[in-house]
């Protein structure tokens, strides 16, 4: 699970859209203590999630499903990677998180 495409830098809380079968942003970089919310913008009105694959968080973090217009929202309180997927798309749902330390 590696997303190709460019990371998209960000300075603070990042909004992501959801939807067709993909996540919008597929790399982003956040710094430390920043949110990430994903929405569901799938015009299909299929179920999605944001689920923690892997990173540094004990324990991981998993959204509930989400449907068109639906949100959820994790803030990262360690530094690192965090491979993200939905556990409904697995293979087409990938995104990547790199937590960067202040």
């Amino acid at each position: 699970m590696n997303p190709t495409g460019p990371v998209r830098l960000f300075n603070g809380d990042v909004g992501a859209r959801v939807g067709r079968n993909s996540f919008g942003i597929r790399n982003l970089s956040i710094p430390l203590g920043s949110s990430v919310t994903w929405t569901d913008y799938d015009p299909r009105r299929r179920w999605h999630n944001a689920t923690l694959a892997n990173g540094p968080e004990r324990g991981g973090f998993a959204s509930p499903m989400l449907r068109k217009g639906r949100r959820y929202r994790h803030r990262f309180t360690l530094p690192g990677t965090y491979r993200i997927f939905c556990t409904l798309h697995p293979v087409t749902m990938t995104q990547i998180v790199n937590v960067r330390a202040r």
